[in-house]
């Protein structure tokens, strides 16, 4: 046979197309010829980014469920258990105490201010502390402000345990986090006239603030702490008068004149 082959071209030709048909199929088989092997590696590989991804945001979803559970709120005595809780209170933070009620009249919450000189010696930059009080004149959260800080308002727990802090973001927004760095709720809207909302981190509104007669009115929703939202806004408006400094007056040009020709004497 092997003869008739060298012998013959036409059959060497056709055994030699026929042999590397067998020789392409093999390869095609195994998946390196016809580039399927490739393709394959790239399925698996998206896969398994893909299911990475899952199993990321799955874990961070469980932390993060976890971290809000094992928060204890600031003040636990007055987190709302009805439906909701409506407040009434100063439209201004100036008095020295200021008493939140509901629209019965009950006492829910006694604000003791206090305004102090930022730099006085041992002040420690302190602008003012409001402490938040029980009708019983049991502390339950003090706030502390400090005037041009990114954390310049501190919360604190009855202990003067650090709690969180409220954080300017815009002249219109400020975040309430944890002293972990969590988000625990935003107020956003109009500070200079009251008309505030208050988002959950997931954007749900968990309570709302707005001036009626020259007051503020207020909504706080089940399952809130009423005591982090009361507090939350006067501080936001302690914040505000601290650091809303009148621009320095200026010399007239003659006087001006005046002192620049003393100087030169």
């Amino acid at each position: 046979m092997l003869r008739s082959l060298l012998t013959d071209p036409v059959n060497l030709l056709q055994a030699s197309k026929t042999l590397r048909g067998t020789a392409g199929d093999s390869e095609c088989f195994f998946g390196i010829a016809c580039g399927s092997w490739e393709s394959y590696s790239m399925v698996i590989l998206a896969s398994c980014l893909l299911a990475a991804i899952l199993c990321s945001m799955a874990t961070y979803t469980m932390i993060r469920e976890e971290q809000e559970e094992n928060i204890t709120p600031l003040c636990p005595a007055l987190i709302v258990k009805d439906e909701q809780l409506e407040f009434t209170m100063p439209s201004q933070c100036g008095s020295e105490v200021i008493e939140v009620i509901d629209m019965s009249g009950k006492h829910i919450v006694k604000l003791t201010q206090e305004l102090r000189d930022p730099f006085r010696p041992g002040s420690m930059g302190v602008a003012a502390t409001v402490k938040l009080c029980s009708p019983q004149d049991i502390v339950l959260a003090t706030i502390v402000v400090r005037p041009a800080a990114k954390q310049g308002v501190a919360l604190c727990r009855a202990g003067c345990e650090i709690f969180g802090f409220v954080e300017q973001v815009t002249d219109k927004r400020y975040d309430i986090r944890h002293r972990t760095g969590h988000l625990l709720m935003t107020m956003v809207g109009d500070f200079e006239t009251g008309q505030v909302q208050c988002l959950s981190p997931a954007g749900g509104v968990v309570g709302t603030m707005g001036h009626k007669e020259e007051r503020v009115v207020g909504c706080v929703h089940q399952h809130v702490d009423a005591g982090l939202l009361i507090g939350s806004l006067c501080a936001t408006q302690l914040h505000k008068k601290i650091n809303s400094v009148p621009p320095a007056p200026t010399l007239d040009d003659d006087l001006a004149k005046k002192l620049d020709g003393v100087a030169a004497d």
